[in-house]
């Protein structure tokens, strides 16, 4: 869906920039100001974030050059798509802090759940961010108007959540965060990635995981697992495609004591994803894709239902959070998914559950110890199914709904 003209780069609030005070100076230099920002916080450094800022801050200047080397317009809307735990809020905080130091532009920050609107003015805090901003839920129902409109978790809230926020605030600029912006893209001038999952568990950014494969994935085949298993598993993630099958599989884990919570919605939801944080809920059930603002670095484990590439990384992403309780995470996937993780990203470790015990596939650290070094044959029959895709580590990719371009 792409957004009316009322919500285009020249929209009547862009048309009113001058008598509001909020043009860029000829002078703004966008590599400078997001070094000031970044510096000015308590920062690990990160390349990839600071790439992310200062391309961000020239497409909305005007001084992102396209591949032709011509300078491309002024992007009214800009969507940055990063993995979950990549640090989405440092860049958004850092990207409109430049943009209020040069403009003195009023910021919203609008987000789902409000848990994760506290988070955010946490994290402006205690990084000095410094940050005037407004914190808006994706519910409220008279906001007020604003200059810089930053959606958080752009996909969960959808087009149509965006395009009422425009229509209500009239912001000049909007500035998405996003773990995966094809649902949502066709609303944004400009999208731009840079370090994908494999890159950042390479530099340490994020948690190497495991990798299981079970035989076949039902509501009592996931349930004998975590009832049998509870130590191997830990706090877990539990994805099915009907509601029906994930009631059937809390009703197995409650009947056994397990404290399970199938999500719900509204403040029933907002209650379970609580529970899930602090730990009182161990498994939690979803039928969506992912829910909305998990924050939870606990999170050992992701079963995750057959399903597509775009919805695996959904589902699997808060999982790749660093923990120092959990150093390495779990996925767990059945033999019919057709989009099997490790083929994207390599895991430390594989296992298939087969005739009931699971049984390693792939090299580990323990069979690494264990296989002679004159048994060549086992170890290259153990490494067959591995394949990884490396994004490379000085890439940045910014794309356009009608094409994308490396460089």
């Amino acid at each position: 869906m792409v957004l009316d003209s009322a919500f285009s780069t020249v929209s009547h609030c862009q048309n009113q920039a001058t008598s509001c005070g909020l043009g860029l100076a000829d002078n703004f230099a966008p590599a400078a100001v997001a070094a000031k920002v970044l510096a000015a916080a308590h920062l690990q450094p990160r390349a990839y974030q600071r790439r992310m800022v200062v391309a961000a801050l020239q497409m909305v200047a005007g001084r992102w050059r396209a591949p032709d080397g011509q300078l491309a317009p002024a992007a009214g809307r800009v969507l940055v798509e990063s993995p979950v735990g990549s640090g989405k809020t440092v860049i958004g905080l850092a990207i409109a802090r430049a943009l209020q130091r040069a403009t003195g532009c009023r910021v919203g920050w609008a987000a789902m759940r409000r848990n994760s609107l506290a988070r955010v003015a946490a994290e402006n805090a205690s990084r000095d961010f410094n940050l005037d901003l407004q914190t808006i839920s994706m519910f409220d129902k008279s906001p007020a108007e604003v200059d810089l409109l930053v959606v958080d978790e752009v996909e969960c809230g959808g087009t149509a959540q965006i395009e009422r926020l425009h229509r209500q605030l009239h912001p000049r600029w909007t500035l998405g965060l996003a773990a995966n912006s094809d649902p949502i893209k066709a609303c944004f001038d400009r999208v731009i990635r840079d370090a994908g999952v494999s890159q950042l568990i390479a530099d340490g950014h994020l948690s190497p995981y495991r990798h299981y494969t079970l035989g076949e994935y039902t509501p009592a085949v996931v349930a004998k697992r975590l009832i049998e298993e509870p130590d191997r598993w830990g706090r877990s993630l539990v994805f099915f495609q009907r509601r029906q099958q994930g009631l059937a599989c809390s009703g197995l884990l409650q009947e056994q004591g397990i404290a399970c919570e199938l999500l719900g919605t509204g403040a029933h939801r907002e209650r379970q994803l609580n529970g899930f944080e602090r730990g009182s809920v161990r498994v939690l059930i979803s039928t969506a894709a992912v829910p909305e603002s998990l924050d939870c670095p606990e999170l050992k484990t992701v079963f995750c239902r057959p399903a597509g590439r775009s919805s695996m990384l959904d589902m699997a992403g808060p999982v790749f959070c660093k923990s120092v309780g959990q150093p390495i995470k779990q996925i767990v996937q059945c033999r019919q998914a057709a989009f099997p993780m490790w083929k994207r990203i390599e895991a430390e470790e594989q296992w298939e559950w087969n005739q009931g015990a699971w049984r390693s596939v792939a090299v580990n650290r323990q069979l690494a110890q264990s296989v002679a070094p004159s048994d060549p044959l086992r170890l290259a029959s153990e490494f067959q199914r591995q394949e990884d895709v490396f994004l490379g580590r000085e890439r940045l990719r910014c794309s356009t709904v009608s094409h994308s371009v490396r460089f």
